[in-house]
């Protein structure tokens, strides 16, 4: 599961990704692809083949991290992404990740973190964590409702089965 979130006010884009390392490759494939569609960007076969291999490899090792995205034609990042193992998964990691993409966009503006900078810095991270909670409960929600779906449309099979 993705989504994109506009990171405002500093005109940013941040992509968070939730995966297994099972689906890790089919999912940053698709992330990407979304990529290329919203920002017309054709990357090349190298840029991605290396993107995925060093994402991969810092995935299978860890329970999450933050990169980004870079187009080398247009020599400027594209997006920024927050990437988490679905099965490592737990809030303090996702804090921990949300702050390290916070110190990055506080470094690419050219702000230092101290106490007259701290309540910027802590609004953006609740923003982040706000908005990636969010979407995680809706859609842990419809994936319950699926599987409660199934659970009874199988029942009931189970049912007129008997019956027949």
């Amino acid at each position: 599961m993705f989504k994109f979130i506009e990171v405002k006010p500093y005109r940013e884009l941040v992509c968070y990704i939730e995966t297994t390392e099972e689906n890790f490759l089919k999912n940053l494939n698709i992330v990407i692809d979304n990529i290329k569609e919203k920002f017309n960007i054709d990357f090349s076969e190298d840029e991605i083949k290396e993107l995925i291999n060093d994402y991969y490899v810092t995935f299978k090792n860890s329970s999450g991290f933050v990169d980004y995205l870079k187009s080398y034609s247009q020599n400027k990042i594209i997006c920024d992404f927050i990437i988490l193992n679905k099965d490592d998964f737990n809030n303090g990691v996702l804090i921990h990740e949300i702050n390290h993409y916070c110190i990055r966009i506080f470094e690419r503006i050219g702000c230092d973190i101290k106490q007259k900078t701290s309540e910027p810095y802590c609004y953006l991270s609740e923003q982040l964590f706000n908005e990636i909670t969010e979407f995680r409960t809706n859609k842990l929600k419809k994936s319950n409702e699926k599987k409660n779906t199934k659970s009874i449309n199988r029942k009931k099979t189970r049912e007129n089965r008997k019956k027949n």
